[in-house]
């Protein structure tokens, strides 16, 4: 256990930015004030694991990526907030910033390592507020986060674009959580800041929320109640067919026909059971 150095406590981090959004304002608050010591990480395994595996994830991202160079790797960049009303310094660490030679667009890289259990939005929405708060330092630099994330013995690599109204929202709750700092005025936990991520953009996707649609509405309501019939019929179906043996050519009682050839497999209602072949 150590206190946090003096140069972390006079400055606002991509770490900080994650307690921020998840209302953890009191236990930052303390750190900040050097009132409470920070966990030490260096024999947590999951954390040096995640240390370790950085530089072997950049690398292997451009090797299944040779269109894309490393131009810094562990580059810090710092944003001023002598604009704001309150006089924070935003600062932070990026593992990478790369460059497609394509068309000669930066990204910030960032690099996780998670256990196979958790999937890669979970990450991304976990991460967001950090991921956010990088592109918003180094917005001179790219509008785009590289984010890759090892799970397990997988690899996922997600493209995030950064997002003026989440980056406006999460800045004013830093502000609000400084003027405590500055104040010197213990904070109370927050609740979670769920900010509404449906528009920003993930792989050049977004999502939309189609709850006033009534169309879609009758679809979906459609789509619930008849499902499980379908199912039913679906699994019915497989069974009808795996009932064929190698040898077979065609089985049949009064109301079906099962015929395979050359691999394919087809299932026939005879005419008299319901008017149609």
């Amino acid at each position: 256990m150590a206190y946090l150095s003096d140069e972390r406590c006079k400055v606002m981090g991509g770490s900080d930015a994650i307690k921020i959004m998840q209302g953890k304002w009191n236990k930052l608050y303390r750190e900040k004030k050097k009132l409470d010591e920070v966990d030490d990480l260096s024999n947590v395994f999951r954390v040096q694991l995640g240390v370790f595996t950085q530089k072997f994830n950049l690398e292997w991202f451009i090797k299944q990526n040779p269109h894309f160079g490393i131009e810094f790797e562990e580059k810090g960049f710092v944003m001023p907030g002598a604009e704001n009303m309150v006089k924070i310094i935003y600062r932070g660490h990026v593992d990478a910033i790369v460059m497609n030679t394509k068309n000669n667009e930066r990204y910030v890289f960032e690099a996780k390592h998670s256990s196979g259990f958790q999937n890669q939005e979970r990450m991304i929405n976990y991460y967001m507020p950090q991921i956010q708060f990088y592109l918003a330092l180094c917005h001179n630099e790219t509008e785009n986060l590289i984010f890759s994330v090892i799970h397990g013995n997988e690899i996922n690599v997600s493209t995030i674009q950064f997002n003026k109204e989440y980056v406006r929202i999460m800045l004013d709750k830093m502000e609000d959580f400084w003027e405590h700092i500055l104040a010197n005025k213990e904070p109370k936990d927050q609740n979670d800041f769920a900010i509404n991520q449906d528009s920003i953009k993930i792989d050049q996707k977004v999502k939309r929320d189609l709850c006033s649609n009534n169309h879609f509405r009758m679809l979906s309501d459609k789509y619930i109640e008849t499902k499980p019939q379908f199912d039913i019929h679906s699994q019915v179906k497989k069974e009808l067919l795996d009932t064929l043996e190698e040898s077979d050519a065609e089985i049949y009682n009064d109301d079906i026909i099962i015929k395979q050839k050359n691999r394919r497999r087809t299932i026939t209602i005879k005419e008299k059971a319901n008017g149609t072949s």
